[in-house]
């Protein structure tokens, strides 16, 4: 027997109905309402947060602003998959420093003092004529004392004092306030929301990182501008310190690693190689002040050897009274090779015990123990070796 196309099996239709394919059930319309998407206007998290922004399926998506209840942080920028994505800069509370124990010599406290002791003259004055009054009125006999000046010289003298310090306050403290090209990093807005707030960092993110160029804002007054990845300096950037030293080149792991120039606030520079934040390798140190420079290796911040040389004179000004001697030394070339491989040979002992990756690790024999290599294994070893910027 052959079943009709029209058979209902187990009591369902093999077409459905047209309507039914068509037309969504009423809970799905309901769930795609709920769904945030596009611009809302505020939206109140459950942890205490608040956004305001742009939406897509039920992430955040696009340009927006979150506020952060706990940290009294905002973040104003760009966002993709509910993270912060794209430029945006990120703001915390400001905090104003706190309060430093008074200094006798301050001037603030000297002027306290002599406030206290105004007021307490003054009132020793008044209770005294106070009490007179209160004898004279109950029709008791005064007690002979000597009666208080109407205008006492101590007072007066004291009283101009006073006036003479507040003067002086107000001008040292107008002169100490710090003016906007000061404070670069303050936000001012009339918006209480972000009244108070300091600029930390403004420039590129990634799923919830800095990553791409941006400036950094720290709480001593320094800040960085330059390259970020994963949340960290790495690159090449720029840092200005809060003495007024910079430092520009590149960057690994939030250290100064490669090739950078650091100059000092007296016009002093250093250019050359960096590791782990300090001076390595070859490298150039410029004293303006004497008009000299020091050419050679450097090992964990500290020159080891090299050249020590007068610079050319510098135009309408006197020369050097007392120029360096000459080098009288048979082989100056020799030894410098000599100290210069023993550096080598050392950087490379500091570079093992840094944990090195394993697959740099095989070129040292199977059958040596871990040591020092051998001179004619330095060079190989060096080779071998991929320190992002730096040459061993």
């Amino acid at each position: 027997m052959v079943e009709s196309e029209d058979a209902v099996p187990h009591g369902k239709p093999l077409i459905q109905r047209h309507a039914a394919v068509t037309e969504p059930e009423r809970w799905q319309l309901k769930d795609q309402l709920s769904k945030k998407c596009g611009p809302h206007a505020m939206v109140y998290l459950i942890n205490g947060d608040r956004f305001l922004g742009e939406w897509l399926d039920n992430k955040k998506h696009g340009n927006g602003t979150y506020f952060y209840s706990r940290t009294g942080s905002v973040y104003q920028g760009q966002w993709s998959d509910d993270m912060r994505n794209g430029f945006g800069t990120f703001s915390v509370r400001f905090e104003p420093p706190p309060l430093r124990e008074a200094d006798p010599a301050d001037p603030l406290s000297i002027l306290k003092r002599k406030m206290k002791l105004y007021a307490d003259s003054k009132s020793s004055i008044f209770d005294d004529e106070s009490r007179e009054f209160s004898r004279k009125a109950k029709g008791s006999r005064p007690i002979k004392r000597s009666k208080p000046q109407k205008h006492d010289p101590t007072l007066t003298m004291l009283k101009a004092s006073v006036e003479n310090d507040k003067d002086s306050l107000k001008s040292l403290s107008a002169s100490m306030s710090p003016s906007r090209s000061q404070t670069p990093a303050l936000m001012e807005s009339s918006n209480p929301e972000t009244a108070k707030l300091r600029k930390i960092y403004a420039g590129e993110w990634k799923d919830d990182m800095r990553h791409g160029k941006g400036t950094f804002y720290y709480a001593d007054g320094s800040y960085y501008d330059g390259r970020w990845e994963d949340d960290m300096r790495e690159g090449w950037g720029k840092m200005y310190y809060p003495d007024g030293t910079v430092y520009e080149g590149e960057w690994h792991k939030e250290k100064r690693h490669g090739e950078g120039i650091l100059i000092y606030t007296n016009g002093d520079r250093y250019e050359g190689t960096w590791l782990d934040d300090r001076k390595e390798g070859p490298g150039r140190f410029i004293f303006k002040s004497k008009r000299q420079m020091y050419e050679g290796e450097w090992a964990m911040g500290m020159a080891k050897c090299g050249q020590l040389i007068d610079l050319p004179p510098i135009a309408n000004l006197p020369q050097r009274k007392y120029p360096l001697p000459r080098l009288t030394l048979a082989a100056p070339s020799l030894i410098l090779e000599k100290e210069k491989t023993s550096i080598l040979e050392d950087r490379v002992h500091r570079m093992i015990s840094r944990e090195v990756p394993e697959a740099q690790k095989r070129v040292m024999p199977p059958d040596r123990p871990a040591g020092r290599l051998p001179p004619h294994n330095i060079m190989k070893f060096s080779e071998t070796m991929t320190i992002p910027g730096i040459r061993i």
